[in-house]
């Protein structure tokens, strides 16, 4: 289950608050907020995810590519999706 806490910003806002350990080091760095930082974000708790149960799926390269710097990363949510997508494809 993934929330808000009210710490949500606009593309291109200054950085504001977040969970310790979740935000990017560009928001830590105090550069706008991103949609990179929400893949950052996702990364950060699917890697304590996997630290838990193991890692049956191969799912440790998304997390390698949502924890990779921030031009590394996937741009946004859609191409999140596209990198999950792809990985399942190649399992499958």
């Amino acid at each position: 289950l993934l929330a808000d806490f009210g710490i949500a910003r606009a593309v291109g806002a200054a950085s504001g608050g977040g969970s310790a350990g979740y935000v990017s080091p560009e928001r830590l760095a105090g550069e706008p907020a991103s949609p990179r930082d929400d893949v950052y974000g996702f990364g950060r708790a699917l890697e304590d995810v996997l630290d838990a149960l193991g890692d049956p799926g191969g799912l440790g390269a998304i997390v390698a590519r949502c924890l990779a710097p921030a031009a590394e990363r996937p741009a946004n949510g859609d191409a999140l999706l596209d990198l999950v997508a792809g990985a399942r494809k190649t399992r499958a």
